[in-house]
């Protein structure tokens, strides 16, 4: 199962998109890369200690990797 993100044109436009799957949290930003950070602390991003942090290319490409990338990574330890 995949976490329920926005798709790639979102991003392009350079929103932000924060998230939960399971007991674990994660946080995209969009800047020269598609920034992904993941945490598992019951807190805001703001507050969070990331326990995995990963770049990809800002393009429909890096998007579908990202996506792939998103959702194995969430479904580790869950």
């Amino acid at each position: 199962m995949k976490p329920d993100i926005r798709q790639f044109n979102f991003y392009s436009n350079h929103n932000t998109f924060s998230g939960s799957y399971g007991r674990k949290n994660f946080l995209i930003v969009p800047k020269d890369n598609l920034e992904v950070s993941i945490w598992d602390q019951p807190v805001c991003s703001g507050l969070a200690e990331f326990t995995v942090k990963k770049e990809f290319p800002l393009t429909q490409e890096g998007f579908d990797e990202m996506s792939r990338w998103l959702g194995e990574e969430l479904e580790r330890g869950k």
